[in-house]
């Protein structure tokens, strides 16, 4: 299956990717993630359980690689590219928690990835040292593609 995407570029996509959720590819998902991703624990507050009248667990993604769940997607998604699609290399636009996710998994699967962060991302995060080392350690990123990051 195959879409255009901005400017005419073509844009493939796999028939999983295009079936929609299944449990079977949940289970897939899962077992590509075996010894990639961190199993991050469910943690419990009984203050939290008595104010919402129910058993309450809330995921400890923090302590997922790159400090959020999106590493899973993102390491699935980038996981089932073609070896053309990976000689490619990725682009991914994201001021955040995605742009990292995005950079640890090409790292982790040896696709050359670059992450422009928009200007009007938040502050906090383009001033980030952690995110701009994340992206130019990860992916050996050359100062002149660090420098156009930090431009965007």
């Amino acid at each position: 299956m195959s879409a255009r995407g901005h400017g005419g570029a073509q844009i493939s996509t796999n028939s999983e990717q295009a079936a929609g959720l299944t449990i079977d590819r949940v289970r897939a998902a899962a077992a590509r993630l075996t010894g990639v991703a961190h199993r991050t624990p469910l943690l419990t507050s009984t203050t939290l359980n008595a104010r919402c009248g129910a058993a309450v667990c809330l995921k400890a993604e923090p302590f997922q690689r790159g400090g959020a769940f999106k590493f899973r997607g993102a390491y699935n998604r980038l996981s089932l590219l073609s070896e053309q699609e990976r000689a490619r290399g990725v682009v991914a636009y994201s001021s955040g928690n995605h742009g990292v996710a995005v950079a640890l998994a090409s790292s982790v699967l040896g696709i050359h990835a670059v992450v422009v962060v928009p200007e009007t991302g938040s502050p906090a995060k383009l001033a980030a040292s952690v995110f701009l080392i994340v992206l130019e350690r990860c992916n050996g990123l050359t100062a002149d593609e660090v420098s156009m990051v930090r431009r965007y």
